[in-house]
């Protein structure tokens, strides 16, 4: 079930346990939220619970068979568990308890991704799918919040945005807020979007390995100042840069079609072709040697030999000289 149909489907019937899983933090949340106010008829605070650590599983099945107080259900949240050290009596238990779950508890696991827990049991749960929404529904929620507030935005405007704000729904009701205020017009212009809207670093590293493709040195300091202008968190950039670069080198060996990579890595198709395009004149082996750059120069972070900062401007310079001497000819 995808996250706009829960609301719904909730007026009608509540299950025992739920399965919320995505990429989009702020649907998580709301899903969380919109099971627990349907469950829970009185006194929260006595009938919530959120389990935020490895507790034994088999603990967590006990408080669900306990009573709810002085409401229809009660309800445990379950989320960071590692269920990979999960032990065979506990196994045992679980698929008891999921085979028949207790009448006045609800169970909501949250989930970034459908591991091998997820998929052995998905069959027992409600699954509520949080991905990110698609760019028509965005572009809905856009222009209807905007509207609110006497504003009107181009179809190509807000599709901007939402690259912006990388999809993020979260994040795209701060922004559209601070749009709203942020000039008299009518109308949101891209040059609104430029100069209010705070760029995810997700976007940052897109145009990052844009302007390295189209041998742009001076945009790509650029945007390198600007995030560090902006006091990003190294480390974050780093983990997001050597994601960029495992999945260039990936899409680039791999023999998927852009539907097989999508689920694969989880990121739209159309984030597929972008690679494609970004990496199609650049050899294999060199794609390989960008993510070998980007490793060693976490492990001389690690080791004291580099600040974070200029490791990734290194990083950038590297990159962006060695792919320019190593194109398909």
């Amino acid at each position: 079930m995808k996250f706009q149909n829960l609301k719904e489907t909730l007026k009608d019937k509540m299950e025992n346990i739920y399965f919320v899983y995505g990429n989009d933090s702020f649907l998580i949340d709301n899903a969380n939220k919109l099971i627990t106010k349907r469950a829970i008829t009185n006194c929260e605070e006595l009938n919530f619970q959120a389990y935020d650590e490895n507790i034994n599983l088999s603990t967590i099945l006990d408080n669900a068979e306990s009573f709810p107080f002085m409401s229809d259900y009660r309800v445990l949240l379950i989320k960071n568990q590692d269920y990979k050290i999960i032990d065979n009596k506990t196994k045992q238990r679980l698929t008891e308890y999921f085979d028949n779950p207790a009448k006045t508890s609800v169970l909501i696991f949250l989930f970034n991704e459908k591991n091998e827990f997820f998929k052995h049991y998905e069959d027992k749960a409600e699954v509520v799918d949080c991905d990110h929404l698609n760019n028509k529904s965005l572009q809905m929620i856009i222009a209807r919040e905007l509207q609110k507030n006497n504003k009107i935005i181009a179809v190509n405007d807000a599709l901007k945005l939402i690259e912006y704000c990388s999809s993020d729904l979260g994040k795209l009701y701060t922004e559209i807020n601070k749009l709203s205020y942020a000039t008299d017009s009518e109308k949101i212009e891209s040059s609104d979007i430029e100069l209010n809207v705070t760029k995810t670093l997700d976007y940052a590293i897109y145009e990052l390995t844009d302007s390295i493709q189209k041998n742009n040195a001076e945009k790509m300091l650029t945007i390198l100042d600007d995030l560090f202008s902006k006091k990003v968190n190294s480390q974050i950039a780093l983990y997001t840069i050597a994601n960029w670069a495992r999945k260039n080198f990936h899409i680039a060996v791999s023999k998927e079609n852009d539907n097989a990579l999508s689920k694969d890595l989880k990121v739209k198709e159309g984030a597929i072709r972008i690679i494609k395009n970004q990496t199609k004149n650049i050899k294999k082996m060199q794609l390989l040697n960008n993510l070998k750059t980007i490793l060693n120069a976490d492990y001389k972070i690690k080791a004291g030999f580099l600040s974070d900062t200029n490791a990734i401007y290194n990083i950038f310079f590297t990159v962006l000289k060695e792919n320019s001497t190593n194109l398909i000819k």
